[in-house]
């Protein structure tokens, strides 16, 4: 899935689905990207919908991530996260969460793409493409 590029689009239509963890913030930093709209907001809670509504999130990271999400897929360029990112991403907290209960030893992360990796083309990280998506104020 590395490398896909979808075609363009002028508006990224979004639906979050959970809003406890990071999704306040993830729901903050998209609501501040020029070019979204977000048209779906589920929990099993709905008070975490309105707190979500509310609060927003802490933004660093997660914006940054986000924004870039959105300006690949405004501009038509392969997207600089995939599945295989998503899986690493997730494993994180179980992971450490093993370290802690056996005396904090180290563990592997798993490669979930079984060195597939490796081929990946380098992202546009100069933003010579795309990097033009605005930032709502």
């Amino acid at each position: 899935m590395s490398g896909y590029a979808a075609p363009k689009l002028d508006t990224v239509r979004v639906g979050f689905i959970g809003l406890g963890g990071r999704g306040p913030s993830h729901l903050n930093a998209i609501s501040k990207i020029e070019g979204t709209e977000i048209k779906a907001l589920c929990d099993l809670r709905l008070e975490s919908v309105n707190k979500a509504k509310k609060v927003g999130g802490h933004g660093s990271m997660d914006f940054i991530m986000d924004w870039r999400l959105i300006d690949c897929l405004r501009n038509g360029l392969p997207l600089a996260q995939d599945v295989y990112d998503a899986a690493t991403w997730s494993s994180v907290f179980p992971l450490s969460e093993w370290s802690v209960n056996n005396r904090s030893n180290s563990v592997d992360v798993p490669d979930f793409t079984r060195g597939a990796w490796k081929k990946n083309q380098p992202h546009d990280i100069d933003l010579k493409q795309g990097g033009a998506t605005k930032v709502k104020i």
